[in-house]
């Protein structure tokens, strides 16, 4: 699953190669990769020019001239801008095409990546983003001391949690517990102030 880092890879690698680029078409093959109605996503997008990629946590957001849309990869989603002609491979799910001759597409083998419309100018207040936590740069030891003293739920398991702290996958939390010296099992509540603060 790609974590933090990889995802904020994924925006400044994109943001190179899409940016001021129309969207002539978009067709979509597997329609559970777009939340909502496919048929309005579609309509929508068609037309607009990509303006921005913005991330919050492990979601990328596209911004547009007059809308918006996340994107979440899961465990294995990627975005590859490949020729027009290049066939359509059957893990290719959403294709964008732009100017140029060439397609912005994304390509999940496992299809549980997501997209899915929001307000260009609110998207931070909407789901699925309003129930993330702050990111590991946003937040100090003793705000997360402070959420997680109580927290009966293994330290692993709370480190998942998005809406604790966002941005942390399996990879990461596995490097803080063994960084920490700490079972990962441990339930949050029994670490001390003091092993938060280091």
């Amino acid at each position: 699953m790609p974590e933090l880092p990889e995802v904020e890879t994924v925006r400044r690698t994109l943001k190179n190669f899409i940016l001021d680029r129309p969207i002539l078409g978009i067709d979509v093959y597997y329609n559970r990769i777009i939340q909502g109605d496919v048929s309005q996503f579609i309509e929508t997008f068609t037309g607009e020019v990509f303006c921005d990629i913005d991330r919050v946590g492990k979601y990328l957001i596209f911004k547009c001239q007059h809308h918006a849309f996340v994107s979440h990869l899961r465990m294995e989603g990627k975005f590859h801008i490949v020729d027009c002609d290049e066939p359509v491979t059957k893990h290719t799910h959403v294709v964008f095409h732009m100017d140029h001759h060439q397609d912005l597409r994304y390509i999940d083998t496992r299809k549980f990546g997501r997209m899915e419309m929001v307000d260009l100018h609110d998207y931070r207040h909407q789901l699925p983003l309003k129930k993330l936590g702050p990111e590991p740069f946003d937040i100090t030891s003793e705000t997360l001391y402070k959420r997680l003293h109580h927290c009966s739920l293994p330290i692993k398991t709370a480190l998942l949690d998005q809406s604790i702290m966002c941005g942390i996958g399996n990879i990461y939390a596995n490097e803080i517990c063994f960084y920490m010296h700490i079972d990962p099992r441990t339930r949050a509540s029994r670490l001390s102030k003091k092993e938060w603060m280091n």
